[in-house]
Formats: structure tokens, sequence, C-alpha cells
């Protein structure tokens, strides 16, 4: 709707959106590959600001619905990062505390909510060994 109202005369295709942002998401394979790993000695979940129907189809896109055992997204909890009440939410459907989860954003303005609470941040900048590094060094 907002996209509706700021178009002023101009029609905008609602469904059309939808589909170019289907089209044109592209799963880091390398990242779903290590968190499929991960997921037989951890919990892995999604704290996400997407709606409700993008973030299923991501999930059916990227083949993650096996692993992924804990989601926290706006479009179901109606609050956004970097809000804490996000992650809380995610930290109490995976029943874990704060200091026992890392969170990994390659978005800086969006782990307020997670640092405030104690939760490890890794700011992912495309280095997957990194990352790799980050997550054998948790457990």
């Amino acid at each position: 709707n907002t996209c509706r109202e700021r178009c002023n005369d101009y029609e905008f295709d609602e469904r059309k959106y939808i589909d170019l942002v289907y089209k044109n998401t592209i799963p880091n394979l390398e990242i779903i590959e290590l968190l499929k790993e991960m997921s037989i000695k951890s919990i892995i979940g999604v704290v996400s600001n997407s709606p409700k129907e993008w973030y299923e189809n991501f999930l059916e896109l990227c083949q993650m619905k096996d692993f992924v055992t804990v989601s926290a997204i706006s479009g179901y909890e109606h609050v956004r990062k970097p809000s804490k009440e996000l992650f809380q939410i995610a930290l109490h459907k995976a029943n874990v505390s704060a200091e026992e989860s890392i969170y990994i954003d390659y978005r800086p303005d969006r782990i307020e909510g997670a640092t405030d609470l104690g939760i490890e941040v890794y700011v992912f900048d495309g280095d997957i060994i990194g990352l790799k590094n980050k997550f054998n060094e948790a457990i």
C-alpha cells in the first residue's frame, strides 16, 4: 500500500514487483552449506525483516526448511530489526540465552538489538572463511 500511495498517478503492479523480487533472489550457496553443517551441532534460526510470503519463498528457494528450526520474522511478529524485541522472540523460541547465541547480519544498522541483549554479533562482509572460523570458535 505504501508503494501504491507514493506512486501518485502511476499504476503500481504489486504482482510484477513481487515476481521480480522472487526472480532476483540469489542464494549464497556457501553460507547455506555452512548453516546446514552447523545445524548438526547448533540450532539454526532466522531473524528477518521480511514479509511472511517472502520469507516462505526464501526458505523454499534456499532449501533451508529442513535445518532452520527457529524463525523470528517481522511479517509474523510485527516488530522489526534492530529492535531488541525481535531478537528476544528468537531467543525464546530457541530456548537459549543471549550468551549462547551468535547473530550474523550483513547490515551493521540492524544489529543493535542483538548487541544490547548480549548476543555475539558477526557482521558478514563476504568472508566465508572468517564466518566459518567464528562458528568454530563458538562451538
